[in-house]
């Protein structure tokens, strides 16, 4: 039967960059047909995927990563005797972008109000929110004041005149430089 070489993908692949992982079938009986899969299928032609087989060997070529190539990758090597599988899985890092930026908020006095912010990534980022004061730059944590929401937001309660100024919020997930944003939250 037909014997796959150990692949994997390397553990550090960010959107945009290239890659390549090489199925060797380093021993079996002549003819050998090679397939490869993408999560038990066969890979879609739009994911723009380059093939190449040379004797005993096949590529598969990403000239630019993107999220949706990420998944378990199979190689299948068959010939009259059997057939044989290694399977891989890629990861593609993706660093955040912005579902909901935050933005500037007026607020009646008393009211509650949500501060947005949202980010996609992979890994999914961690959003931090901070007030700032004067030069002072405070990390924000739920009280009886704030609220964080599991979507990134910052709730707000009751607002008094003292709760005007300066926040930021930091979406971050070790991919690149993350996001930042400072908003102002202006009391009515």
């Amino acid at each position: 039967p037909p014997v796959i070489s150990a692949f994997n993908f390397d553990e550090n692949l960010v959107e945009g960059q290239r890659a390549s992982i090489t199925c060797n079938v380093m021993s079996g009986d002549l003819p050998i047909d090679i397939v490869w899969l993408k999560d038990f299928q066969s890979i879609p032609s739009f994911l723009n995927i380059t093939k190449e087989r040379v004797k005993f060997l096949s590529y598969l070529i990403f000239e630019e990563l993107r999220n949706e190539h990420s998944g378990v990758y199979t190689c299948s090597a068959s010939n009259a005797a059997a057939t044989a599988n290694y399977s891989a899985t890629l990861t593609v890092k993706v660093p955040p972008k912005w579902i909901h930026e935050p933005q500037d908020g007026r607020v009646i006095l008393r009211s509650d109000h949500v501060l947005a912010c949202e980010a996609s990534g992979v890994p999914k980022p961690s959003i931090k929110w901070y007030r700032e004061v004067g030069v002072m730059k405070s990390e924000i944590k739920t009280d009886r004041k704030f609220e964080l929401g599991e979507d990134g937001s910052c709730r707000v309660r009751n607002v008094e005149s003292t709760d005007a100024g300066s926040y930021t919020c930091d979406a971050i997930n070790g991919v690149g430089n993350g996001l930042s944003k400072s908003i102002r939250l202006d009391v009515n």
